[in-house]
This record gives structure tokens, C-alpha cells and sequence, in this order.
């Protein structure tokens, strides 16, 4: 089970294990935010409300890679690190 913290300092655990390890504030924003919400967002909204990139394209990519460490965060159980190449 996901648990989000968002009185003092952020916290966020799955299944009882903090994944602390976020490239970003925003990173950790979005799951924040999605979690707070509990419902379908817009990608677009999404990109805009939370990077202030130069176009709609590049806060997209940025979307993408939050996606993904929160992704690689939940299959580490804690520890984020970047897709292999192999």
C-alpha cells in the first residue's frame, strides 16, 4: 500500500518501505499530488502545473521521467536508478 505524508516532512512509503530517493522535488510533487487526488489527470496539466519548461514538449519529457523513477522507486523499494541500456 502506498503512504503519503504531506504534514511536516514528505514522506513516502510502499508497503511499509520509504522510497527516499527521488531525482527531484517535483518527482516526489507529482506522486504527491496524483496520490492526494486519487483520480485521472491530463498529462498536459499535469506537465505544465509542475515544470516550468519552455514548451509543453519539454515539461511532457519531464513528466515521463518522473513516471519512470517512480516506477524504478517502486520495483527498487526505495532506491532509484537510471534504465538499463543493455
Amino acid at each position: 500500500m502506498l503512504e503519503v505524508t504531506l504534514l511536516g516532512e514528505i514522506t513516502i512509503r510502499l508497503d511499509g518501505v520509504p522510497l527516499n530517493r527521488f531525482r527531484s522535488q517535483t518527482e516526489i510533487a507529482l506522486l504527491a499530488y496524483l496520490a492526494h487526488s486519487g483520480q485521472a489527470h491530463n498529462r498536459e496539466v499535469l506537465a505544465d502545473l509542475l515544470w516550468e519548461a519552455g514548451s509543453t514538449e519539454r515539461a511532457l519529457s519531464n513528466l515521463r521521467t518522473g513516471g519512470s523513477s517512480y516506477r524504478h522507486a517502486k520495483n527498487d523499494r526505495g532506491s532509484i536508478t537510471s534504465p538499463s541500456t543493455n
